[in-house]
């Protein structure tokens, strides 16, 4: 008799509830998978834009990665210091569909890491630079003795040998800028204080670079 009632009341609710319920089940398991996925995704200690006329294999992007890890702390303190480099290319001159998707799509994203005050280390070449200089955004580096900096505020990659054996980069006379806070800082006193730590740890790793110290590796 309530083995019947329960198969009832379940019938009832069933009736009644269906779609609620399986879109209950479907948000428990999207936000489950959002969690995962947030917490298995590899976090990084600094990110660099590369902003460039042509794409960068991925060869090239990894061996970037690894020469500039050696001067970059652990500053999520999970014993790794890793960096993310990403490259938007956007083509000055269009020819076909595919350049002129390239450009949509890296100027979308270029403008996105320009704003959301997580990029401070950026790598340019000169076609893709005009713009950015025109905002003055960049930061003066007069206060770092380097001889590889040029304008006050361009460091000159080739000159480092921090692009060496980098065939789609090398010899392109790209260049480094540390991007200001001009323009980040709005919001919440939060959100304005990691902005403000995001840029103190863009200049430190830059300035160790710049300065040879080398925190890890050979």
């Amino acid at each position: 008799m309530k083995l019947k009632e329960l198969e009832k009341k379940w019938e009832n609710y069933w009736y009644h509830y269906k779609w609620e319920t399986w879109i209950g089940i479907f948000l428990v398991l999207f936000v489950g998978l959002f969690i995962r996925d947030q917490l298995s995704k590899e976090k990084f200690d600094m990110n660099v834009v590369i902003v460039s006329e042509e794409l960068v294999i991925q060869e090239d992007l990894d061996l970037l990665a690894q020469r500039l890890e050696q001067y970059v702390p652990d500053y999520d303190g999970d014993g790794v210091a890793n960096v993310n480099v990403v490259d938007y290319a956007i083509p000055s001159v269009i020819t076909s569909e595919e350049e002129r998707d390239q450009l949509s799509a890296g100027t979308t994203r270029f403008q996105v890491s320009m704003s959301d005050g997580e990029n401070f280390l950026f790598i340019f070449d000169d076609a893709n630079y005009e713009g950015f200089e025109a905002q003055q955004i960049a930061t003066n580096l007069d206060g770092i003795s380097s001889e590889y900096v040029e304008e006050s505020v361009k460091v000159m990659l080739d000159d480092t040998g921090l692009l060496k054996d980098c065939i789609t980069m090398e010899d392109r006379g790209m260049f480094l800028i540390l991007r200001s806070t001009d323009g980040l800082m709005h919001g919440t006193d939060s959100k304005q204080e990691k902005v403000q730590n995001n840029f103190e740890h863009a200049k430190e790793v830059l300035t160790n670079f710049l300065t040879d110290k080398k925190l890890h590796g050979n």
